[in-house]
């Protein structure tokens, strides 16, 4: 991977971090206020939590401006629940329908797969996701968790976001 986290510090916010009882949406103790690359305090000793995570922008997707800090949203691909999902997480209001969209767009079409939502109001503990992106072939397939249509995100009406059926 050629790209690195520069000052964008968005995980050590939004990540639940265990081994250290960091809880998320709360900025980690060991982040340092100056904006230099690696503000973390213990960089180089970090939990493997911190070691192991790598944003979706940090494994090449999206451009240079797709920085979860510039673009207002943190995705990540993870395995969980036997298979493969696309987590979003935004950051900035609207964010996956303006400044994200094109990285989300690229993702969702590249795994072929939905992704999950969690808009900018949502909090941990009772954030289970809010809405769901799905690619339009994948919506018979897919509905038991998509709720009503709320936009498109691209101009061919083939990926929607949708309200998260519960």
């Amino acid at each position: 991977m050629s790209r690195n986290c520069g000052e964008c510090a968005v995980c050590c916010y939004l990540c639940e971090i265990r081994e250290i009882k960091k809880p998320p949406h709360i900025f980690c103790f060991y982040q340092l206020k100056e904006l230099v690359e690696h503000r973390c305090m213990i960089f180089d000793d970090r939990p493997e939590d911190c070691k192991n995570f790598l944003c979706a922008w940090i494994r090449n997707f999206g451009s240079e401006n797709d920085r979860p800090d510039k673009n207002g949203v943190m995705i990540t691909v993870s395995k969980f629940n036997n298979g493969i999902w696309i987590f979003i997480i935004e950051i900035k209001q609207d964010a996956v329908l303006t400044t994200a969209k094109d990285m989300i767009i690229e993702i969702v079409e590249q795994y072929d797969i939905p992704a999950i939502v969690s808009d900018y109001k949502s909090r941990p503990p009772n954030d289970t996701g809010d809405y769901t992106i799905v690619k339009e072939s994948l919506l018979n397939r897919c509905k038991s968790m998509t709720g009503d249509l709320i936009n498109y995100l691209d101009l061919d009406e083939k990926i929607g976001l949708y309200k998260l059926r519960k």
